[in-house]
């Protein structure tokens, strides 16, 4: 057994146990997804199992950290969905952005962004998340991540580990579709619930909600002047090379 101290109550939890359990029983205390904890104030993800003696507290979505997190993962989801619609070939194409609006502006040079390839990619979002289908995170040495990540065409990822110091690269698994994030993932593609693909531009954006309202995908409102400058500075980092 191991005694741990939960938003303030203490617990004795059998060996083995993972956040996530812990979570499952605290949820209805909440107004908002638990997507993360705090083990002795240090995020862990949900997956990681409970440490002897530590202070623990939930963060949700309704949390900056727990809100970064759910679009960090919200955009796993969204890649993971044109992988399994339009191929590995369209995946590779597939840049986002920069913020606008509520979401991220995503533009593509290998498939065909309309209505109703959109369509298709929100429908299978949405089935990702009714199947709650496990976040998995891996550590592989940068070696394997640079090789793995050039041999699926993913070039500039491929580049950004050269400059890793750290001797291993964590990649997160979602079914058969793997990608490498700076920072804490959802357990799970079932809290995923609430997002929206709009076609902008030449691209289209994720919607996503609000830290204030996480339970709610808000109206589309781009500030133009904000997003043509945006667009630009992109296109002049591509021409430089950086």
């Amino acid at each position: 057994m191991r005694q741990i101290i939960v938003e303030g109550q203490t617990l004795d939890v059998k060996d083995g146990t993972t956040y996530l359990e812990l979570a499952k029983n605290f949820q209805k205390k909440f107004d908002h997804d638990i997507v993360l904890v705090l083990e002795n104030n240090k995020m862990r993800e949900l997956f990681r199992k409970v440490k002897d003696g530590a202070t623990v507290t939930f963060l949700t979505t309704g949390q900056i950290d727990g809100y970064n997190t759910y679009r960090r993962s919200a955009t796993l989801l969204l890649l993971k969905a044109i992988y399994d619609v339009e191929g590995m070939e369209a995946v590779r194409g597939m840049k986002v952005e920069f913020s606008v609006s509520e979401g991220y502006y995503v533009s593509s040079k290998k498939m065909p962004v309309d209505q109703e390839t959109l369509g298709r990619i929100e429908m299978r979002m949405k089935e990702l998340v009714n199947e709650n289908l496990p976040i998995e995170k891996h550590s592989i040495p940068v070696e394997e991540a640079i090789e793995h990540f050039t041999e699926h065409g993913m070039i500039d990822k491929a580049r950004l580990f050269r400059f890793r110091r750290s001797s291993s690269v964590n990649v997160y698994l979602l079914d058969n579709f793997e990608d490498y994030y700076y920072g804490y993932m959802t357990y799970s593609t079932g809290v995923l619930k609430y997002f929206k693909l709009i076609q902008y531009d030449n691209g289209f954006v994720l919607q996503m909600p609000t830290k204030e309202e996480p339970d709610k995908v808000p109206e589309f409102k781009p500030q133009e002047k904000v997003f043509e400058v945006l667009k630009e500075a992109t296109q002049w980092g591509e021409m430089m090379g950086v």
